[in-house]
């Protein structure tokens, strides 16, 4: 069996430059979380920072802080789930290429 260790580190090169452009790509990108029908609404980046959070007129009116509490939590936790999925479609192109290995992780 051959054993060609400059086409390993090659590999492995190109693999890393596919990881950084995927991350800088992911860093561009955001995702909004929404609750109560739109009440309040979530902007959230790829790399999980909070860009803005809308609360409606409608729910400030009705001065229920614990609604409101709730109505964030939820939009921002839809903000997160919608995160993880774009983040887990975009490291698919790179897992994509690699070997199925049992008991590998890379930590994507």
């Amino acid at each position: 069996m051959s054993f060609d260790i400059k086409s390993i580190l090659e590999q492995a090169k190109n693999m890393q430059e596919n990881m950084q452009n995927i991350k800088n790509e992911i860093a561009k990108k955001s995702e909004t979380g929404i609750s109560g029908g739109g009440m309040v609404t979530v902007i959230m980046t790829g790399e999980f920072y909070l860009k803005n959070i809308k609360i409606s007129e409608d729910l400030a009116q009705q001065n229920d802080l614990e609604m409101t509490k709730d109505l964030i939590m939820a939009a921002v936790n839809d903000a997160i789930n919608k995160v993880k999925e774009m983040n887990s479609k975009e490291y698919e192109k790179v897992k994509g290429n690699l070997p199925n290995i049992p008991g590998l992780n890379l930590g994507f």
